[in-house]
């Protein structure tokens, strides 16, 4: 299995200008970028980080160009599904369109999961 890395801002600006897929409408790409703790990449339920970066942009979308980065409603993205291990429990999971590109893994989504654009240093 491939490692996982997250994607800086400077790496999803440079792999924007070249990137083969362009979203319609109100849809934006975006990376997916995992939780760090410690510096160490946490793979785990829930650990998909609220702040992404945009790798493209769909025609309607205003006041968000690419490389900006993101904080996401993660509520608004969750689905509520039965519990493999009991079927009288529910599970909420995150759930993305995945979009893959050269074996790395990007999310197609509304805008409207979008909160703020995250311009802090």
């Amino acid at each position: 299995m491939e490692e996982v890395t997250n994607l800086s801002q400077e790496e999803a600006v440079d792999i924007s200008k070249n990137f083969p897929v362009q979203p319609r409408r109100n849809k934006l790409i975006i990376t997916v970028n995992v939780d760090e703790y410690d510096g160490d990449v946490v793979l785990s339920n829930n650990s998909f980080s609220e702040t992404q970066y945009v790798v493209a942009v769909g025609d309607f979308v205003k006041d968000i160009k690419v490389g900006d980065p993101v904080l996401l409603d993660l509520e608004k993205m969750m689905v509520s599904e039965q519990s493999p291990d009991n079927q009288y429990e529910s599970v909420s999971r995150i759930k993305l369109k995945p979009v893959d590109v050269n074996g790395r893994m990007y999310a197609l989504i509304n805008d409207g999961v979008v909160d703020a654009i995250d311009n802090r240093n």
